[in-house]
């Protein structure tokens, strides 16, 4: 009895510290998603030397809601007003993923850990006036940002276009800046009839709980 015992407590030990070994990997939050949580945006257009040339209105991003939809806890992002860069970030249900943003379709709209894969593709059918496919990838290198909101070291979600109209030509489109918890930070899309010029969307100021 006394080398049974013996057994079941060797073995016992064993399994016990085999589990505590055992840890879940954390991620790094590049967009802090908690209802109540908004980031305020001035809009404006800057021309290729990155002079300020027309300053249009300031905007609000923010958390609405949260819901569980098929096991999993999504929130909702909400404009006020509405920024044509983060068109595909508002009115949408988003939840972080082990290292990914995904929506309720599954598309990957941002990556800390995964700087290889293109995360998403938008056909033309989304934009039927400029005839483009977007394709969207990570940069893995840090870039800084300087907002009124402070500076920050941010990663991009970068999308090139390729452009049925422009020869096939595949060039530099979107690029989103995502800061660690704080959010996105700056936005900026080209126009196509005239490269020279972007519209950005720059953090003013924000509110996390």
């Amino acid at each position: 009895m006394i080398l049974v015992a013996v057994i079941l407590f060797i073995t016992f030990s064993a399994c016990k510290k085999e589990k505590a070994t055992i840890t879940e990997k954390k991620f790094d939050s590049y967009m802090p998603f908690k209802k109540g949580n908004f980031w305020v945006y001035e809009n404006f257009t800057l021309d290729s030397s990155g002079v300020q040339i027309d300053r249009s209105y300031d905007d609000t991003l923010y958390v609405s809601n949260d819901s569980t939809i098929n096991g999993n806890k999504y929130y909702e992002i909400k404009w006020k007003k509405g920024s044509i860069n983060l068109y595909q970030i508002y009115n949408n249900w988003l939840r972080d993923s082990s290292g990914y943003i995904v929506d309720i379709n599954g598309e990957r709209m941002f990556s800390s850990v995964n700087f290889s894969d293109t995360l998403r593709v938008r056909k033309d059918a989304d934009f039927p006036m400029w005839k483009v496919i977007l394709f969207y990838k990570m940069d893995k290198s840090l870039k800084s940002i300087a907002t009124r909101a402070g500076n920050f070291e941010a990663l991009n979600c970068k999308a090139e276009v390729y452009s049925n109209e422009q020869g096939n030509v595949i060039q530099e489109f979107i690029n989103t800046f995502y800061a660690k918890s704080i959010g996105i930070v700056e936005a900026n899309i080209l126009f196509l009839d005239n490269p020279e010029n972007r519209i950005t969307t720059r953090l003013n100021s924000y509110y996390l709980q």
